[in-house]
C-alpha cells in the first residue's frame, strides 16, 4: 500500500524565517525543509541537483513518498526512524532553454537553462579546526570556492552550527 498524507505549510524560525513543510503520513509527521537547487543556472544537458532535508519528528518509523513536481515529475519513497533525518535528492537534466519551476512537496524554487555564459561555483576542501570544542572556544571553518563556469558570479555560503 502506498503511503498517503496531507501537507501543512508552517513557518519556523532559526536565524530568520525559514519555510518548512509538515507532511502528515500514517503514524506521524515529517518536516521537509531547506530546499536547495544547485546550480541555479546551467546550459542545456547539464545536471541540476534539487534537494531538501526530511526529518521524522515522531516516535515511530515513517515511510513517505516525496514528490518533485513543477517542470519535472519524479518521486522517491523514504523511510526514517524516530528523530532521523535525511537529505532527499533529485537530479534533473534540462534540455530546453527556459526558466524551470520545481516543487518538492510544497517547497518551491526556480533555476534557468540558458545559452548565455553562466557561473558554476562549487565548494570543496571543507576544513574545521578543531573538530571538537567546548563552548566559547574559537573554531576555524575554511572552504575552497571554485568557479567552474564560463562567467563571473557569486555564491552565498551559509554556515549553520548545531
Amino acid at each position: 500500500m502506498k503511503p498517503e498524507g496531507k501537507i501543512l505549510i508552517g513557518i519556523g524560525l532559526a536565524a530568520g524565517a525559514v519555510l518548512l513543510i509538515r507532511k502528515i503520513v500514517a503514524g506521524g509527521e515529517l518536516i521537509l525543509q531547506d530546499l536547495t537547487i544547485n546550480p541555479t543556472a546551467v546550459h542545456p544537458g547539464e545536471m541540476v541537483t534539487i534537494s531538501a532535508t526530511a526529518i521524522n519528528t515522531s516516535d515511530a518509523t515513517l515511510t513517505a513518498d516525496i514528490t518533485l513536481g513543477g517542470d519535472f515529475d519524479m518521486q522517491q519513497t523514504i523511510t526514517l526512524g524516530p528523530g532521523e533525518s535525511i537529505v532527499v535528492e533529485f537530479k534533473v537534466t534540462p534540455q530546453a532553454v527556459k526558466s524551470y519551476v520545481v516543487n518538492m512537496d510544497g517547497l518551491s524554487g526556480t533555476f534557468v537553462c540558458t545559452e548565455e555564459p553562466v557561473a558554476d561555483i562549487r565548494l570543496s576542501n571543507l576544513v574545521i579546526d578543531p573538530q571538537q570544542c567546548n563552548v566559547g572556544d574559537t573554531v576555524t571553518i575554511q572552504v575552497t570556492a571554485t568557479n567552474h563556469g564560463t562567467a563571473p558570479g557569486s555564491k552565498t555560503i551559509t554556515c549553520t552550527v548545531t
